[in-house]
């Protein structure tokens, strides 16, 4: 199925039924096929319920499937995720807002998705610490410009030019 030229709506949900597959081998190989495949809002929604159980490679393996998504699928999946009750998928709302931004994909929408998870009034640790990092200014990048970060090079005198004098037009 993985190799199959063919990207049938057959072939999509027989990819999907192996995902479920608790072996982690099969879950890898059903993932490599499926990253062919477009996936709609029900097949989307299908991996987001596995999202509770705590196998990691199967986290992984989602959260790169849910990355492919087109943004208005991706942010849908991100809002839906927010809002569950599981905190599993809670988690894996907020990884997937944190890649966004190391992508620099849709960062207004990545803040504001932010802010509004923040309002919950009961933030785990977890949740709290990966919310700083996404609320976090861009980090700064030291430059030999701004001597590795010890000078702010607004803050340097402007050199003057030199006029050219009466001993720069005698020729030798």
């Amino acid at each position: 199925l993985t190799t199959s030229k063919q990207k049938d709506q057959e072939n999509l949900q027989t990819l999907l039924f192996f995902f479920f597959f608790l072996s982690s081998s099969v879950r890898e190989i059903a993932l490599q096929g499926l990253r062919d495949f477009k996936l709609t809002d029900m097949d989307v929604i299908k991996l987001e319920e596995l999202l509770s159980r705590r196998s990691q490679d199967l986290r992984r393996g989602i959260i790169q499937l849910l990355l492919g998504l087109p943004d208005n699928l991706l942010i849908e999946s991100a809002r839906r995720l927010m809002v569950h009750k599981g905190k599993n998928q809670r988690l894996v709302a907020l990884e997937i807002l944190e890649k966004c931004k190391q992508n620099q994909r849709f960062p207004d929408h990545v803040q504001l998705l932010a802010l509004e998870y923040s309002q919950n009034s009961q933030l785990s640790a977890s949740e709290t610490q990966i919310l700083n990092r996404i609320q976090r200014d861009a980090e700064r990048t030291y430059t030999l410009d701004d001597a590795l970060g010890l000078l702010n090079p607004d803050n340097l005198t402007r050199p003057i030019p030199v006029k050219p004098g009466k001993s720069s037009e005698i020729k030798l």
